[in-house]
């Protein structure tokens, strides 16, 4: 009987050559069909899109004193932007170990870590990673939204593809820093620099910047004011990378590893820091220029106020002047340079978190009642005026009527 053998396994490789053919192929139409759909949404162009969206952000408008230092902001959302040229290496290397190390080698999506994602995520039967590039989360950020669907995920590789062809490492790179979310109302490392540290990204350390860099993953799990361990824990594992990366040397990690990032909270809250002149200008402005939406255009604006005066005035009142709310007084104080008639500090009340009424400059009264103050101790301190039946001398002044002024005026020498 003639037997007849056969190749199995190159008959095998004859079937798979083309069923893989058809699998690519139908690949290729898919993301043709997908990249047609999704494209057509930017008839501009998904690099002009996200280059308006941008410029669309919410910019915090900035009041300055005289020398140009920040009196504070007024904004929904706090926004600081910086150029590329202005964020040291040293911070832009945090923030790719943390996020993206292969930056600058792929083309808008990592295959390995989309592998590595659409697996743990299969596992978990759940969007519990997402395998995206900066690339990647900067469209998110600014044409997508957060919602977690396949469809969405399909979108933001083919506009991620797009953007790459369309537009520089460096431009992507600049926006994703400015616009990537930080904690605590914080959008971009500029802004976040002067929220946490109290200064300019340009500024700090490389210590700060790893724990800068661990935000952008969970935001409010590693806050550094709320919970300092466990951002201790996120920033050593960004200098970790930076070391592994060979991006910082083995003495610069040990420098930075021994290094504890102070952050003060007082900074965190800027937009309130002087509020008796942030208010005022807020109100000229929208009265002036009849622009309602100035928290978010992004002004400068120079006032006549001194900074040193205007901490040093406030601080005064709030801590010489807390007894007399007990008598129902308030203090309101307005320090001007006689030459010029520039208000140099400005104080509307002893709290104004409790109210938000400004004495010095909203409290219309005769000029000439300024001067009582001044009558009573004069008149207290030449034995004119007593104070009997009253508890103290702040109840004798709230309680006494100022004809007994008028009536100690020629004693004083005036009339």
């Amino acid at each position: 009987m003639e037997r007849h053998y056969y190749n199995t396994q190159s008959r095998q490789r004859s079937v798979l050559g083309p069923v893989l053919f058809a699998i690519v192929c139908g690949m290729i139409a898919c993301g043709l069909i997908a990249r047609h759909f999704v494209l057509r949404e930017f008839n501009g162009g998904v690099a002009q899109a996200v280059r308006e969206r941008s410029v669309a952000m919410q910019l915090s408008s900035q009041v300055k004193d005289r020398f140009g230092a920040d009196l504070g902001v007024f904004s929904d959302e706090t926004r600081f932007v910086a150029r590329l040229d202005e964020i040291p290496p040293r911070v832009r290397q945090a923030f790719l170990a943390a996020e993206d190390s292969g930056f600058y080698k792929h083309f808008g999506i990592s295959p390995t870590g989309l592998t590595r994602a659409i697996i743990a995520n299969i596992r978990r039967d759940r969007f519990a990673q997402g395998g995206s590039t900066i690339t990647q989360q900067l469209v998110r950020q600014l044409l997508l939204g957060r919602e977690k669907t396949i469809w969405r995920k399909v979108r933001e590789i083919v506009l991620a593809l797009e953007l790459e062809r369309s537009m520089s490492k460096s431009e992507i790179l600049e926006l994703w820093l400015n616009s990537v979310y930080l904690g605590n109302n914080a959008w971009g490392v500029e802004t976040a620099s002067r929220h946490y540290f109290g200064k300019h990204v340009s500024e700090i350390s490389i210590a700060e910047a790893a724990l800068l860099a661990g935000l952008p993953q969970a935001p409010s799990r590693y806050a550094p004011h709320l919970r300092p361990k466990l951002a201790r824990l996120r920033q050593l594992y960004v200098l970790q990378r930076m070391k592994d990366l060979r991006w910082i040397t083995p003495a610069t990690w040990q420098a930075a590893r021994r290094e504890m990032p102070r952050v003060d909270a007082a900074k965190i809250t800027v937009a309130d820091q002087t509020p008796w002149v942030t208010e005022p200008v807020r109100l000229e402005l929208w009265r002036r220029l009849e622009q309602r939406d100035i928290p978010k255009s992004g002004l400068s604006v120079a006032t006549t106020i001194d900074r040193s005066w205007q901490w040093s005035l406030q601080t005064l009142v709030a801590n010489h002047f807390k007894q007399i709310r007990n008598y129902g007084l308030e203090a309101a104080v307005a320090v001007i340079d006689a030459r010029t008639g520039e208000i140099r500090a400005m104080t509307g009340g002893t709290d104004f978190n409790r109210s938000q009424f400004n004495r010095a400059l909203d409290l219309y009264r005769p000029v000439g009642a300024a001067i009582y103050p001044l009558i009573f101790k004069w008149s207290m301190e030449h034995g004119l005026m007593r104070v009997d039946g009253y508890s103290s001398i702040g109840e004798a002044a709230v309680k006494s009527r100022f004809a007994e002024a008028e009536q100690l005026a020629p004693e004083m020498g005036y009339g």
